[in-house]
């Protein structure tokens, strides 16, 4: 399944990739030990915000990009440098950059 999540070709994705199927560690413990960590949690709360309206698809979008985030070695200064990753699309990329930007979540 990681194999899937991860699969774009580029030199930061294999990092990443690498990064995470040699961790196999759950989801939360790399979380609690990443520098994104505050993203990570944003992300999650948007994640259980779309299962509770039922939008599974966006749910799973959401944690896809919470654990790219959470294998990235590097603390994220913008959605831009998010974009590079495996599993973060325009519109996660977007309400990064605005969390960054304001430290509130955006729903």
């Amino acid at each position: 399944m990681l194999s899937r999540l991860l699969w774009r070709p580029s030199s930061l994705h294999t990092t990443v990739r690498t990064l995470v199927l040699t961790t196999a560690k759950p989801a939360s413990r790399l979380i609690s030990e990443s520098p994104n960590r505050d993203i990570c949690d944003l992300l999650e709360s948007l994640a259980l915000m779309e299962r509770n309206k039922g939008q599974y698809f966006k749910e799973r979008a959401y944690q896809k990009a919470m654990r790219s985030i959470a294998a990235y070695p590097k603390l994220l200064s913008s959605g831009k440098e998010a974009r590079d990753l495996p599993g973060v699309g325009e519109s996660i990329a977007k309400k990064i950059d605005q969390f960054l930007e304001t430290r509130k979540p955006t729903y």
